[in-house]
């Protein structure tokens, strides 16, 4: 093991100490909004982790990626009627351009 990575184990090893701690007092205590708590922990792991291996702008536009994935998660299901909807008339709109240009020769 190499004295480069050697120090970057000992640093995520102390650095690790705080977030590990509130996750346990998270799983003991619950409170009203535990899971947005531990999302938060987690997050606060993986930018531990990504500062002790000079990372971070990759896990940040990872994070920002998962962030977009939920946001378009949550807009579907609030709006799954009306997106539903718009599928259908764009089909429809397709099905009648397909037609005319078969009937017109296009």
């Amino acid at each position: 093991m190499g004295r480069a990575r050697l120090t970057t184990s000992i640093g995520w090893t102390k650095a690790a100490g705080q977030p590990s701690t509130t996750s346990l007092a998270l799983v003991y205590l619950r409170p009203p909004r535990w899971p947005i708590w531990l999302v938060g922990v987690v997050a606060a792991f993986g930018a531990v982790e990504a500062a002790t291996r000079r990372d971070m702008r990759n896990y940040l536009y990872d994070v920002t990626i998962a962030l977009a994935i939920l946001n378009a998660a949550i807009l579907l299901y609030q709006f799954w009627l009306l997106a539903l909807v718009l599928v259908l008339v764009g089909l429809v709109i397709l099905m009648i351009c397909d037609n005319l240009r078969e009937v017109f020769g296009g």
